[in-house]
């Protein structure tokens, strides 16, 4: 199953919210040296029907001598900030692509909130009252 964490894009505050979406490359038959393009698809964990994803267009990648592919997901592929998804990816050569693969784990596609970097004087305190 793929790996998928969150990206935030841009200098300084984020512009664009994305999945890293990592796929590893290994099989038993080795065959990841012909490997030569991937796809991706995504549905929402919400949804009911199983069956209805969004499939983005197959992508084109050298894998000589990698173990793994990574490709980002942003939010103008179709993913939805505040909604949680679950990932698929299949490899292929020139001619044809293999089977999906397992659901990645969900993904919760939020803005994180903001962390102070170290030295900037600020503290987070939480406090609690017994009744």
């Amino acid at each position: 199953a793929p790996v998928v964490a969150l990206a935030a894009l841009g200098r300084g505050a984020p512009k664009c919210m994305a999945a890293r979406l990592t796929m590893s490359l290994a099989s038993a038959a080795d065959t990841a040296p012909w490997a030569t393009r991937f796809q991706v698809r995504f549905r929402d964990d919400g949804m009911p029907d199983d069956d209805i994803w969004e499939e983005l267009e197959p992508t084109r990648f050298d894998a000589d001598g990698l173990n793994e592919a990574s490709e980002l997901i942003r939010e103008e592929d179709g993913l939805d900030l505040d909604r949680t998804y679950l990932f698929q990816v299949r490899v292929g050569d020139a001619n044809r692509l293999g089977p999906w693969s397992p659901k990645s784990k969900p993904l919760r596609f939020s803005v994180p909130p903001p962390v102070p970097p170290p030295g900037a004087g600020i503290r987070a305190q939480a406090e609690a009252t017994i009744v």
